[in-house]
C-alpha cells in the first residue's frame, strides 16, 4: 500500500470546519531535521511511503529546501528501506544531494526513529568516494509531523 502523506492531518474536512484549514497546515513542513555535525537544517513537505510489509516499508525522503554553512542552499532526496520492531524503525539508503548554487552527488544516510517514525537520528555521507575531508559527514537529529502537530494544537484545527 503506497501512502502519501504520513501527517495527521485529516485528509477530508472536519465537521463544521472550513477546508481551507487542511490546505494552509499543509504549507508548514512536515519534518524539520537539524544537522548536529556542521550545522544547517532540511526542510520535508512530503514522504511518501510504500508499505509491503507491515514490518517493512521503502520510504522517500524529499527534502527540497534545506541549509549548510559550508554550501549554502541545497536540496536532498533518497529512499530508505525501513524495518520496524516494536516501537523503533531503522532504515537505510541511498541520498541524492545537489547545492542550489552548483555541485551534486549521491551519498548514503541510516537512520533510526521512534514514536512512530515522528523523532529520528540519521547518520550519512554525502560523497562517500571524496578525500577523508572532503566526505561531508551528517548527523541529523528530526522531528516529523509538525504541521499536524501544529494543525490539531492551533485554531486551524478548531470546529466551530
Amino acid at each position: 500500500r503506497l501512502l502519501l502523506d504520513p501527517s495527521t492531518i485529516p485528509a477530508a474536512p472536519l465537521e463544521g470546519q472550513a477546508g481551507w484549514r487542511r490546505i494552509a497546515a499543509h504549507a508548514l513542513p512536515y519534518r524539520l531535521s537539524l544537522d548536529l555535525a556542521s550545522g544547517g537544517f532540511g526542510l520535508a513537505w512530503l514522504e511518501p511511503e510504500l508499505n509491503l510489509r507491515p514490518w517493512l516499508s521503502i520510504a522517500a525522503t524529499l527534502e527540497p529546501v534545506g541549509y549548510r554553512p559550508t554550501s549554502g542552499w541545497t536540496s536532498a532526496a533518497g529512499a530508505l528501506l525501513v524495518g520496524r520492531a516494536g516501537w523503533l524503525s531503522l532504515g537505510a539508503g541511498p541520498r541524492w544531494w545537489a547545492d542550489w548554487e552548483g555541485g551534486a552527488g549521491l551519498g548514503v544516510e541510516v537512520r533510526a526513529a521512534v514514536l512512530q517514525d515522528r523523532l529520528a537520528l540519521g547518520v550519512g555521507v554525502r560523497d562517500p568516494g571524496a578525500r577523508p575531508g572532503d566526505r561531508g559527514w551528517f548527523v541529523t537529529l528530526s522531528a516529523a509531523d509538525l504541521n499536524g502537530l501544529l494543525f490539531w494544537l492551533s485554531p486551524l484545527g478548531a470546529s466551530r
